[in-house]
């Protein structure tokens, strides 16, 4: 069952609401969410200090059914497709999204295979701005050894609402 909470009284009556509840779990409302390209995503090999990867954009399309959804994230050297496998509900942690895609990096000569996981920890408000906020891990690629491990990456991720719901 999917309901839209009702809109708060800081946003105009005729304007959706950021956020629903399906089957009593919080998740950001249908629709197109681009990413806010200050988020943050952090790569990291094994022992060696992570490093930023900047963003250059993406976003998360939140289907009618949120496990009908999919997130594109480009990065400077590679580009980003997952599509959500499971949404686990946590009574002590924020929920958990469980992806799954590829990553396309821009030399054209490879692609790796990407898992997921992020945290939702809801949607905010700030100076007129609203966002779906994430964060978690993701592994790309597959450990060939312990001296050639899959990439680890860091990330932390705005996706800012659109007032007229997406799509």
């Amino acid at each position: 069952m999917i309901t839209t909470l009702p809109p708060s009284t800081d946003i105009h009556p005729a304007t959706p609401a950021p956020i629903r509840r399906l089957d009593g779990l919080d998740t950001p409302a249908a629709g197109m969410w681009p990413l806010v390209v200050s988020s943050s995503v952090q790569r990291s090999l094994a022992r060696t200090p992570s490093e930023a990867l900047p963003i250059s954009g993406g976003w998360l399309d939140v289907g009618a059914a949120p496990v009908a959804s999919w997130m594109h994230v480009q990065l400077a050297d590679r580009v980003i497709d997952l599509t959500v496998d499971e949404i686990a509900a946590d009574p002590f942690e924020p929920a958990a999204w469980h992806l799954s895609g590829v990553a396309r990096f821009t030399d054209h000569a490879r692609q790796q295979p990407v898992t997921m996981t992020l945290r939702y920890h809801g949607v905010h408000r700030r100076g007129g701005h609203t966002w779906a906020w994430f964060s978690g891990t993701a592994v790309v690629g597959i450990a060939r050894s312990r001296r050639r491990p899959a990439e680890r990456l860091t990330l932390d991720l705005l996706f800012e609402f659109d007032q007229a719901g997406g799509r």
